[in-house]
């Protein structure tokens, strides 16, 4: 049976935001990659999602070592909060219900049939694969296209791989739009509207306040010009 070392990584442009995972898998001296995007989902998804793709992309029963630089997914396994949570019908130490647990699911069926050692490591401290990985998921996310994470857009499927709603921040509702090349604009309506441009690796956050500045100053320069 093959033995694989893999590498994962996941990110999202805004968090909320157009999102993208990537991941590394070494076996036998071969280097496999492997990449997605969604239009809109959260860091955390991406970050479970790299780990789900890489370990469906091995037989079951193989031996594997899983290197992430998410706290959340390798704490999840190591922690036993996952298990802990799979007891508890779903609901955290605080009796708030698990976010993502649809990936969670998937990530304990993974576990139950492959053998799998998961380690964190720190990000963008020079390690290759895990560099490496992470390019791949900002690649995946700033060309995500239409691609729809059901559950964070729309959580009506109870059965759907992507079903249940999962920002890890807050419930709001987010709306993306993309607005120019590498450009989106993200809206944020969680009783006050927020805004976020995001251009390529760069965010910038403001306020309704500062968007009718904005439109202010605008109106102000075209009557002066």
């Amino acid at each position: 049976m093959q033995d694989y070392i893999i590498y994962t990584d996941g990110c999202s442009l805004g968090n909320p935001g157009p999102g993208g995972w990537g991941a590394v898998i070494i076996a036998g001296g071969n280097i496999r990659e492997l990449s997605g995007g969604y239009r809109l989902t959260t860091n955390n998804r991406m970050e479970l999602l790299a780990a789900i793709e890489a370990l469906n992309a091995i037989e079951a029963n193989a031996t594997a070592v899983i290197y992430s630089d998410s706290r959340l997914l390798v704490d999840g396994i190591n922690k036993n909060w996952l298990f802990s949570w799979e007891k508890k019908n779903w609901k955290k130490s605080d009796n708030k219900p698990v976010l993502n647990k649809d990936l969670w699911l998937e990530i304990l069926k993974l576990a139950r049939t492959r053998n799998v050692k998961f380690v964190w490591v720190e990000a963008h401290c020079g390690i290759t694969y895990n560099e490496r990985c992470d390019v791949l998921a900002k690649k995946a996310a700033e060309i995500a296209g239409n691609k729809i994470d059901l559950a964070y857009e729309d959580s009506k499927s109870e059965t759907n791989l992507f079903s249940d709603a999962g920002n890890e921040t807050s419930p709001e509702k987010v709306i993306s739009r993309k607005i120019g090349d590498n450009i989106n604009l993200s809206i944020r309506l969680d009783g006050n509207i927020r805004f976020s441009l995001i251009q390529k690796y760069q965010t910038v956050e403001f306020g309704k306040e500062t968007l009718m500045e904005l439109v202010k100053s605008m109106k102000e320069f075209d009557n002066e010009n």
